[in-house]
């Protein structure tokens, strides 16, 4: 480890221009999200949410933050890769079975996805792989091959520029390579020499083989030991020890480790946590990390970190269970987020749908926590549930077609049983509102009745709102304005089967008035801009919606009116709130170098009061390293190949590579608010024995 240098941030303080950026969401909860792991990024730990919406995440040190400009829609099975020569994430969406088979490519270059307008004919289906392979410095794909809707076989992809090029195809007359299977893995090997893939599964046959692309071809390895045979496990390259390393399974039935170095299979030492469902292993930052669930109902979520000797636990975490439809109320007064119920499709038994229906409670304080014991609403979906100030209790009506009414004090679920109600339904909307003192509820289904009325909850008794206007509505979704003192309805309604309307309504004097069309997506009221927002990205203010600079949403959105903030709910139920005094480390450009390019990253974002490490890969021994910093942007040419990425330099800081070829620098943050927005620009240099090497730069800027 490097010596703290407090003085380069302290530095800083000259710098009298602060950055101006949008605001960006930071994590609250600490919870990894499901999904999958961009393997090989030299930033930190990046972790895609495939459920609807991807969205890169970052490990920063002991919590995650999402990425400004990575949230994109991506349909289908789907896979990802970094890829280092040209520095972006690759992201494969497949669907083989739709009625025209399609395969796209996505890529994120650290601002923004593209989708290349090149098309595959549906030739790669199923469950792709991808892995980078450095013989021929690209991305390697593995997957079943498809023409016109029929399985011909399983195929090796190469991707050039942002065109795929098939460079092998199995089929039973031409048994070149690894056969056709579903959830295999694949990795860089040891040594540079490609990539290896192992297992995978064939209908009810689990594979057990080892297979060598050298940049051309594969060859079938024949090692003298070899993990059992397997499906869903992981595997990704040890930086530490230059070996590919393979975990457990899918199901959480395995957690074993097994090393390849490019012979043969070796038993490695296993994690201490239970064998992970639905693992990840990703190898970041100049470290390797594992992560996954232990697939219980109320989930715990591991991250460990591989040292190159031992595992250490960096994160655990108790969550609920992965599910969706479930109901939301956040309390003001005692910063809590209050989770009931929702459900999860497990697929199908025959031809009959699966699913789990929850029935629990969770709150979220500062991280979650089961409510226990007492009575509770039986389980359900799609319920309509806020949090009623004047009571100080979270209100729950209906879903799952029931026509109930609980109320949770905090501690307890009491049921209300009363006179007259709304009738059974589910979807229905629901807000508090502090001019009434009441709740609100509006709309619904129950089958194929689609439910237009208003009512109001006293805290004891419902009462119907007589009003002269129904909107007709599809999905309703409803927030009290606090800025403009009135209770206002997000309506999506089905113009045809494939046009959708969205209209904003508003609660004046006890009728239901049109405002105007908003965008669609989610909507909530946002505290921190005192205004309504949709999808995080619009607001609306003098009577018009306007787009605002950021990244949107990738979950439920929720007002947290206590703290003035508006919070993300992933899927996974990481919490994030926006702001715009976050920190940031992050890479630009490219190094260069006499063998290898030399690269730089941060362990983790400066916030105010950490002590972050810049580490820097320098590909030989004991070879003297420097870390300059400055307080402008550069992109000057060195030499053809090399570019000087910082000017007007404040400060340089020696150092040296370790006997893994790694040098560190550590940095002290001092915890002063007025440094918040500050920037300085980072690159090493490092005297490699063959000649110098110049690292990317990195953008550093200090916040919370």
């Amino acid at each position: 480890m490097g010596t703290k240098h407090a003085a380069l941030v302290l530095l800083l303080s000259i710098a009298t221009a602060r950055s101006q950026t949008a605001p960006r969401w930071v994590d609250v909860s600490g919870v990894t999200m499901t999904g999958t792991v961009v393997a090989g990024s030299p930033l930190p730990l990046r972790v895609i949410d495939d459920t609807f919406l991807w969205h890169l995440v970052e490990w920063t040190g002991d919590r995650f933050e999402a990425n400004t400009g990575s949230g994109y829609h991506l349909d289908g099975a789907r896979a990802a890769v970094y890829d280092p020569g040209a520095q972006r994430v690759v992201a494969l969406t497949v669907d083989a079975y739709a009625a025209t088979p399609y395969a796209s490519t996505h890529i994120f270059d650290g601002a923004a996805w593209t989708q290349p307008t090149t098309t595959l004919g549906g030739a790669i289906g199923g469950t792709p792989i991808l892995a980078f392979d450095p013989m021929s410095q690209s991305v390697l794909a593995y997957s079943q091959s498809y023409v016109f809707n029929t399985e011909i076989g399983a195929g090796t992809w190469r991707l050039v520029g942002s065109t795929w090029q098939q460079v092998n195809l199995w089929y039973t007359t031409n048994p070149l390579g690894p056969s056709v299977r579903e959830h295999s893995a694949m990795a860089t090997a040891p040594n540079g020499a490609g990539v290896v893939l192992f297992g995978g599964r064939r209908f009810s046959t689990n594979y057990g083989d080892t297979w060598l692309w050298n940049g051309t071809a594969w060859a079938k390895a024949l090692p003298p030991t070899a993990p059992s045979p397997r499906h869903g496990h992981t595997m990704a390259l040890d930086p530490h020890t230059d070996r590919t390393m393979l975990y457990g399974d899918g199901m959480g039935v395995l957690g074993d480790v097994w090393l390849w170095d490019g012979a043969t299979w070796t038993p490695g030492l296993a994690p201490p946590v239970p064998a992970l469902h639905e693992a990840q292993l990703v190898a970041s930052g100049g470290s390797l990390f594992l992560h996954g669930t232990d697939g219980a109902v109320s989930a715990r979520h591991y991250l460990v970190e591989w040292t190159g000797n031992a595992w250490v636990v960096r994160l655990t975490r108790d969550v609920p269970a992965y599910r969706y439809a479930n109901g939301w109320a956040v309390d003001d007064v005692n910063h809590r987020i209050v989770m009931f119920g929702g459900s999860r499709f497990e697929g199908y038994a025959g031809t009959t749908p699966i699913w789990t229906v929850f029935g629990d409670t969770w709150v979220f304080g500062t991280e979650w926590t089961q409510v226990a014991g007492g009575p509770s609403p039986p389980p359900r979906d799609d319920v309509a549930m806020t949090w009623d100030a004047q009571r100080q209790q979270a209100v729950l009506f209906g879903g799952s077609s029931s026509n109930d009414t609980w109320t949770w004090d905090g501690a307890m679920w009491s049921q209300h049983v009363t006179a007259v109600a709304p009738s059974a339904r589910h979807k229905a909307a629901m807000a508090y509102d502090p001019q009434r003192h009441t709740v609100v509820l509006y709309g619904g289904y129950q089958g194929y009745t689609v439910f237009t009325d208003t009512w109001e909850w006293d805290g004891a008794h419902w009462s119907p709102v007589p009003t002269a206007t129904h909107p007709v509505t599809g999905d309703p979704q409803i927030a009290y304005d606090d800025a403009r003192g009135v209770l206002a309805l997000d309506v999506l309604t089905v113009v045809s089967t494939s046009v959708h309307a969205t209209s904003m309504w508003e609660l004046q004097n006890g009728d239901w008035v049109f405002v105007n069309a908003p965008p669609p997506g989610r909507f909530a009221y946002d505290p921190r801009e005192q205004a309504l927002t949709v999808g995080a990205t619009h607001v609306y203010r003098n009577s018009a919606w306007q787009l605002r600079s950021h990244a949107g949403d990738f979950g439920d959105l929720l007002s947290d009116r206590g703290r003035s903030r508006l919070l993300n709910v992933g899927p996974a139920f990481s919490i994030y709130y926006a702001t715009d005094e976050y920190a940031a480390a992050e890479n630009y450009g490219t190094g260069c170098g006499p063998s290898l390019p030399t690269t730089m990253s941060f362990n983790h974002r400066p916030r105010l009061g950490s002590e972050p490490r810049a580490d820097v890969a320098c590909h030989a021994t004991n070879a003297p390293t420097w870390l300059f910093a400055g307080l402008q942007k550069a992109a000057t040419t060195w030499v053809p190949g090399c570019t000087i990425y910082v000017d007007a330099v404040v400060l340089t800081v020696p150092g040296g590579s370790d006997a893994n070829g790694w040098a560190s620098f550590e940095l002290a943050v001092p915890p002063v608010p007025t440094l918040i927005g500050l920037e300085l620009f980072c690159q090493a240099v490092t005297a490699h024995p063959l000649g110098l090497g110049l690292s990317n730069g990195v953008r550093v800027r200090l916040g919370l």
